[in-house]
């Protein structure tokens, strides 16, 4: 009995270690490269208490410099454009101003579930620098400001900002896709909309190829045995 006492603690404790590290809200992958293109994830893993939260809004950190927010269903997008920490140098021309925030908002995430929104963006920082996401979420009642900056060595804060590590492109180990991969997966979206286009999709495709090949070997079948009954006939004249 002292056995089955001891094994449940422990593994109460087991179940309570993740429950407490996945209860703020989070921005995923922990690394992208500090320069170029990512896609990322704000994890939403639950409400103001028992509240359902309506709106999220991203603050995008000072290395981020391009946003393009992904739809999720039920919820209005609103993106807001300023002025960009400093300039960068895009396709010859000099921007200075791009997104600064975005919003989701007119959704209504049940306070017991999760619900995740994506980003792709584009970073211009220093590889070893922290990105600190700052989250507003706003519940049906109540509303979290998950802003404040970690300090080495202190006790995590009890609404932390969301904190990406910026890395070389060369370690980012997938979390921006090479170009190679990029033109592969262009090419395959190619050749599904040529398919969708004529009105035949990619399973359409294999089943016509299935098809073609079993009238193939039905004609071919038949061929053998007129031939077979071609040469018995043959063999029963002579005799």
């Amino acid at each position: 009995m002292q056995r089955k006492t001891i094994a449940a603690a422990v593994a109460a404790t087991c179940l309570a270690v993740p429950s407490a590290a996945a209860a703020h809200v989070t921005v995923s992958p922990e690394q992208i490269p500090a320069e170029g293109y990512s896609f990322v994830d704000v994890n939403v893993p639950h409400g103001c208490e028992e509240s359902p939260t309506t709106s999220i809004t991203v603050q995008l950190p000072d290395s981020v410099v391009g946003a393009t927010p992904e739809v999720a269903t039920g919820w209005t997008i609103k993106v807001k454009e300023g002025k960009l920490p400093k300039p960068i140098e895009q396709h010859g021309e000099t921007i200075t101003e791009g997104p600064r925030e975005v919003t989701w908002s007119g959704g209504n995430l049940d306070a017991h579930q999760l619900q995740r929104f994506g980003m792709s963006i584009q970073t211009a920082g220093t590889a070893g620098e922290s990105a600190y996401f700052k989250i507003l979420q706003k519940c049906k009642e109540g509303e979290t400001a998950w802003a404040e900056i970690p300090v080495e060595g202190e006790e995590e804060p009890e609404a932390p900002a969301a904190t990406v590590q910026l890395i070389a492109a060369g370690d980012a180990h997938g979390a921006a896709a090479s170009g190679d991969d990029a033109a592969a997966t262009e090419e395959v979206s190619a050749q599904n909309a040529s398919a969708q286009s004529a009105g035949v999709s990619a399973d359409d495709l294999d089943g016509k190829a299935s098809t073609g090949l079993a009238i193939a070997g039905i004609v071919m079948g038949a061929i053998g045995l007129l031939a077979a009954g071609f040469a018995v006939a043959t063999s029963r004249r002579k005799a």
